[in-house]
């Protein structure tokens, strides 16, 4: 599996062999696929960046090469990162994001799928990043068989990133109400400092979703959420209520452990998030449903599967 990109940017000059000079493509064509506009690059970075399994330094500096699946339809536009059959983290570009979206599917399909370099992606987004005070316009195109283009535009310089597309079959899917769950709903600021308490040298980390009842108000039972890791300094545990949670659905008692590894990329997207829905059911599959609030309070979402170490009931999940 390969891949290439290319840059260019400039004014009016004509390529030369290092790469820079004018982007020749001044304007979408008209057999194009997809055309999407935005106004600013750093929303659809900032969204994007919440989906990586490592955080943006860590990832240059590990070199890390990240595959993601697109998937372009009359919704938005839908970047999948999987790892394996135990992870899946997915940002949604929704439709209405964009001051010009336009979608034309090849005959008698509804989507378009394909996977590019996610990696390569996020450096291109980051090109113009350096500068706070300016806001650089970006143009997302996708023709048949040609290579997924972002069209950059700051202060009159254009920027062009081609990403090779490679094909590949659907996302998974995962499906949460299969079994019993439980449901919650948390400020992430209040989230986060929940698992910020945790032992990340730890492989592991146990989730723990109580049954609400009047008895649980009253401190007579095992409080409704419970986090807990065994790493080098010991066991760690941290309890909460259910005074944490804004809204609460649980019938049961579940309880499951899940590689902390997994679970880390949707914890640090608490730092962007406002409010976060999380599910777990009793198959041992752990949904978190992130809403990020860009553009005078603008919803994204952005959502993670997480499958707990029960290797041998992966395969229930999966619709």
């Amino acid at each position: 599996m390969s891949y290439q990109s290319s840059v260019a940017t400039g004014t009016n000059t004509a390529n030369n062999q290092s790469g820079t000079g004018t982007n020749t493509t001044t304007s979408p064509p008209d057999y194009a696929n997809l055309v999407a506009k935005h106004d600013n690059a750093k929303v659809i970075a900032s969204v994007l960046n919440t989906i990586l399994p490592k955080g943006e330094e860590s990832r240059r500096k590990d070199g890390q090469v990240i595959l993601a699946i697109v998937t372009l339809s009359q919704q938005g536009i839908r970047f999948t990162v999987e790892v394996g059959r135990q992870y899946q983290a997915t940002a949604l570009l929704k439709k209405s994001l964009f001051a010009e979206y336009m979608f034309n599917p090849p005959p008698e399909e509804d989507a378009i799928v394909f996977k590019i370099n996610l990696s390569i992606l996020m450096d291109c987004l980051s090109m113009f990043g350096s500068n706070n005070n300016s806001f650089t316009a970006i143009t997302i195109i996708q023709r048949s068989g040609h290579p997924f283009t972002i069209l950059l535009e700051e202060n009159g310089v254009q920027t062009s990133c081609s990403l090779k597309t490679m094909s590949c079959d659907n996302p998974l899917l995962f499906e949460i109400d299969s079994s019993p769950f439980n449901r919650v709903l948390v400020s992430s600021d209040n989230l986060l400092e929940a698992f910020g308490e945790l032992d990340y040298s730890s492989q592991t980390v146990t989730i723990i979703l109580s049954e609400t009842s009047e008895h649980n108000r009253d401190g007579g039972s095992p409080p409704m959420f419970k986090l807990a890791t065994n790493g080098t300094s010991g066991q760690y545990t941290v309890e909460y209520n259910e005074d944490l949670f804004e809204f609460k659905d649980c019938k049961q008692t579940i309880s499951h452990s899940f590689p902390l590894s997994l679970i880390q990329p949707a914890i640090r997207a608490l730092a962007v998030t406002n409010k976060t829905r999380m599910t777990m059911n009793t198959g041992g599959l752990l949904h978190f449903e992130h809403q990020l609030l860009f553009e005078e309070k603008r919803c994204h979402l952005v959502e993670f599967y997480i499958v707990a170490q029960h290797p041998d009931e992966n395969e229930m999940h999966l619709g």
